[in-house]
Order: structure tokens, then C-alpha cells, then sequence
């Protein structure tokens, strides 16, 4: 959520009963001449990784060639590794790096400086993804098989947090969950009936 907020709204309603409904429990502030940024992620409600996988699977079946996309691929390919795995990992780089408290809040752990190297290895996956989708058969194979290893691991880890400390939050139980174990499927998958 943004808003834009005058620094003396509370002086404009009396009783500061609609402030109290757009008050923002952990908000960033940055502003200057009496106009404040407010902002708020929600990540509890953000289901970014569902969506894009969603919207490449029917971009793909729709046959829509990614317009960079590389020629050997078939368009569900394209889309599945630029939207569907490139985009919301580079969303989960910049999450970890930049969010790194609300992240683990929203995993249910404690903030931990490994977030910074999670944040790395899924830049480097996003812009890997994306390239692969512009360079073929080759270079999608390999990011593919390197992202099952992350986003595979990932998820173990994220089921024997349920079962040990029965941790169901919403970004360790969630759509993120459900979206390291289908996204790398669904590309190995694909791959597989490309070469058969």
C-alpha cells in the first residue's frame, strides 16, 4: 500500500477516527516538505509467485511467443521461465535484501543475515531464467535444473518446518510453498516433452 499523506492530516479531522483506519502497523516514512511516503507490504497477502506461474501457463497455452523469446522454445517454455520463474525471483532478491524483517516475519522466522545470501541466489536465478528463455533449449535445461536444486531444497526445508515447530505461516505454508514445487516441475516437465 502507498499513500501520500499531508504531515498535518490529523488536524483535519477531529476526532482522527479515519486516521486510526488507514494507520499502517509497520510503516517506512520517507518525505520532505511536510509530505510523507508511507509504505506497507503485505506479504501475507501477496501471492506474486502464483500469479505469475498462473499467467505464464496460460500465456503458454494460449501460444503466445514471448516477444524476446528464444525460437527453439515453445511459448509455454518462454513464458514458464521468464514470468513464471524469472519474475518472482528476482521479487523474492529484492524482497530479501530490501524487506529482510517483514520477510522472515512472514516465514515465521527470525531475521537472519543468510537472507542477504538468498536474495543473491535468487537474483541470480531471476536474470538466469530470463536469459534462458532468450538463449534455448541449452541454457533452459540448466537454469532449470539449478533452480529444482534451490527451489526443491527450499521446500524441504519449508516441510520440516511444518512438521518440527508446526510453522504454517502464510509465506512458509503458502502460495510460495506450493510455487518452489511446481514451478521447477512444471519446467522439467516441459523440458522432458520438448526432447521426447
Amino acid at each position: 500500500m502507498v499513500l501520500l499523506l499531508d504531515k498535518n492530516v490529523p488536524n483535519l479531522f477531529r476526532h482522527r477516527e479515519l486516521l486510526k483506519l488507514l494507520a499502517l502497523a509497520h510503516a517506512l516514512t520517507v518525505g520532505a516538505d511536510r509530505f510523507g511516503l508511507v509504505v506497507e507490504v503485505e506479504f501475507q497477502h501477496v501471492a506474486g509467485p502464483a500469479l505469475c506461474y498462473a499467467a505464464a501457463i496460460a500465456l503458454g497455452f494460449l501460444e503466445f511467443d514471448q516477444p524476446f523469446g528464444s525460437a527453439e522454445l515453445s511459448p509455454l517454455l518462454q513464458w514458464m521461465l521468464s514470468l513464471g520463474l524469472g519474475l518472482p525471483s528476482l521479487w523474492a532478491a529484492l524482497s530479501h535484501a530490501v524487506f529482510s524483517e517483514r520477510v522472515a516475519q512472514s516465514i515465521g522466522w527470525a531475521p537472519n543475515p543468510f537472507q542477504k545470501e538468498i536474495a543473491g541466489a535468487n537474483l541470480g536465478i531471476g536474470l538466469g531464467a530470463i536469459a534462458a528463455s532468450v538463449l534455448g533449449p541449452e541454457a533452459a535445461w540448466a537454469m532449470t535444473v539449478m533452480a529444482a536444486g534451490f527451489l526443491l531444497g527450499a521446500a524441504s526445508v519449508h516441510i520440516a518446518d511444518m512438521v518440527r515447530r508446526k510453522n504454517f505461516a502464510i509465506n512458509n505454508a503458502g502460495p510460495i510453498f506450493w510455487w518452489d514445487i511446481l514451478t521447477p516441475l512444471t519446467l522439467l516437465i516441459l523440458l522432458l516433452l520438448r526432447a521426447g
